[in-house]
């Protein structure tokens, strides 16, 4: 009487889980839990991809960063070349103004002699 009375309890807790005790449920529950290994293995995989792909991002940002840093001092560079050349070349043409010998700069021989 007891035994019948647990299984009674068992059976009804099951119902209240919403699980059927029934031939098939084994076999549904082993079903369930190949595929939940199955996607957990196939989640683990891509996360382990994208933390691969990140790494390989930040190391490429790294590279990146530095070769614009370096791009930026080579263009201050070349710019504070190009404002000391174009300076230079204001003075020369105020002189020439001063001294009435602009036209003598604008001669078609000296246009590449720089």
């Amino acid at each position: 009487q007891a035994k019948l009375e647990t299984v009674q309890e068992f059976k009804q807790e099951l119902q209240e889980f919403g699980v059927n005790a029934d031939e098939g449920a084994e076999e549904r529950a082993m079903r369930r839990r190949d595929e939940l290994h199955e996607r957990l293995h196939t989640s683990r995989s891509r996360k382990s991809e994208y933390e691969r792909t990140i790494t390989s991002t930040e190391l490429e940002m790294k590279g990146l960063a530095k070769r614009l840093k370096k791009v930026q001092k080579e263009y201050v560079e070349l710019r504070t070349f190009v404002v000391a050349a174009k300076a230079g070349w204001c003075s020369v043409l105020r002189l020439a103004r001063e001294n009435d010998v602009e036209r003598r700069l604008h001669k078609r021989e000296l246009a590449y002699m720089s």
